[in-house]
This record gives C-alpha cells, sequence and structure tokens, in this order.
C-alpha cells in the first residue's frame, strides 16, 4: 500500500464531500478548516510528509516538494476534471449521481447541474448547501437580496462579503454581469481571456487575478488586492463604451 496524504483546501460543498469519500475510504487527510483561496503555505509543516502529498485547491504560494501532487481545476486548469472527480479517480470509486452534481456545480454553476439531468429541487438543495459550506449566514442571504434590490443593472455592489448568494438570486436575470464591494470584484460569463486582459489594462497585476470555468467563467482580483477607490475606477472603466468595445 503506497503511503499517501491529503491536504485539503478551502471549504465548499465540493471540498467538504472530497472529505466525506476520504473518510468513507480511510483515506489519511489533514483538514486545518481554511476558506476557498486557501494557501499551500497553511501547510508547511506537513509538507515534510515522506509520501505523496496531494494538495486540494492550494495556491502554491510556497514551492512544493518534489513528492506533491496538486489536485485543482481552477486557474490555469480549467479544463481538467473537477477535484472531486481527480480525487475519486485515485481513489478508484464511481461518484454517486448526487456527488456527480456536486461536481458538476463545482465547474459549470446551475447549467451543468440542469444538463446533467438535476430537478429544479436538487439544484436549489446543492445550491444551498454550497453557499453554507463556504459559510453564507442567514444575515448574508438577507444582504444579498438587499443588494439584488438595490442594483438596477449587471453591475452589482454587494453589502455581504459572500458573493455567492447574490450570483444565485440574480441567476438568469442578465447574461454577464459584475459584483464588488469594498474589498474585491468579480466578473461572471464575460470571456477570461478578456476580462484578464482588460484587468491588466487597468493596473492589476497578473499574480492578483485568479479565474475559473473554463472559456467564460468567472473572473476576480484577489480580496484586499485594491483599494476601494481603484475597484470603483475599474467598474466605471468598464462601463465605458470604449472599454466594452475592446472587449
Amino acid at each position: 500500500m503506497k503511503k499517501e496524504i491529503f491536504l485539503l483546501g478551502g471549504y465548499d460543498l465540493e471540498m467538504l464531500t472530497i472529505k466525506k469519500l476520504l473518510i468513507k475510504h480511510n483515506k489519511p487527510f489533514i483538514d486545518k478548516q481554511l476558506f476557498w483561496g486557501a494557501s499551500l503555505s497553511a501547510y508547511h509543516e506537513e509538507l515534510s510528509y515522506g509520501g505523496i502529498i496531494y494538495g486540494i485547491e492550494l495556491q502554491e504560494d510556497i514551492q512544493p516538494p518534489a513528492n506533491y501532487i496538486s489536485i485543482d481545476h481552477h486557474g490555469s486548469l480549467p479544463s481538467e476534471p473537477t477535484s472531486l472527480e481527480q480525487v475519486a479517480e485515485i481513489l478508484n470509486i464511481s461518484l454517486s449521481f448526487e456527488e456527480r452534481l456536486i461536481a458538476k456545480n463545482d465547474c459549470c454553476y446551475i447549467k451543468g447541474m440542469l444538463m446533467l439531468g438535476a430537478s429544479k429541487e436538487q439544484v436549489a438543495a446543492i445550491r444551498l448547501a454550497d453557499r453554507k459550506a463556504q459559510g453564507v449566514s442567514e444575515n448574508d442571504e438577507k444582504l444579498a437580496a438587499y443588494s439584488v434590490k438595490m442594483s438596477s443593472e449587471c453591475f452589482i455592489f454587494s453589502y455581504t462579503n459572500h458573493f455567492s448568494p447574490v450570483v444565485d438570486r440574480i441567476y438568469g436575470l442578465y447574461k454577464e454581469f459584475l459584483i464588488y464591494n469594498k474589498t474585491k470584484i468579480v466578473f461572471y460569463n464575460y470571456s477570461n481571456d478578456a476580462i484578464i486582459r482588460f484587468l491588466g489594462q487597468c493596473g492589476v497585476k497578473k499574480e492578483q487575478i485568479y479565474f475559473g470555468g473554463a472559456k467564460k467563467g468567472f473572473v476576480g482580483v484577489m480580496e484586499s488586492a485594491l483599494s476601494f477607490k481603484k475597484i470603483v475606477q475599474i467598474v466605471n472603466n468598464f462601463k465605458g463604451k470604449e472599454c466594452k468595445k475592446k472587449l
């Protein structure tokens, strides 16, 4: 039996499902209960492990050892299977229909789940479970509803730091939209390459940008990487006709 250990990244429904699978199949793992966007340095002490180290959705802010294997499907790996599917392959198991829906939710969101055959009730249940896994509270849900109510177009200022309840509430209303608050900004359903290019033109550094969801998914700037003044400037620039033509 090969010696291996799994290091869990930031919490969402997919990560909690991976954790359940590891427990079910008696696989060793370390869980530091991190938030989404977690970094490998959170496990710097564990990187001296002698066997195979699987890091699940951990940003490599430090150099990993030679025995480290990254499991991810965000950023530069949008074409990879989801992290849940990759773990299932390592464990040599098949996923249940619910687990496949959870994987599809993580890479293709609501549209992906519906295409897989999910009912509206199943979609709603998985989205709610995902939001709770991310730490979205009842108050966040109320603030998300208020954020949508106060927005008259597809440029939405969020009164909660969790954007997922805002995104879920406006699903189907806009083909493309952006959400921002005082510390971060995320673009949804635009061309990833075009938004990354636009942000670069606005002076945002490449290492401050994260993205996922294949060619048209989401592109955001790391939280607190920009001042609120800069974020508002980016939003206003994006609203401009000239800037839209460049996209």
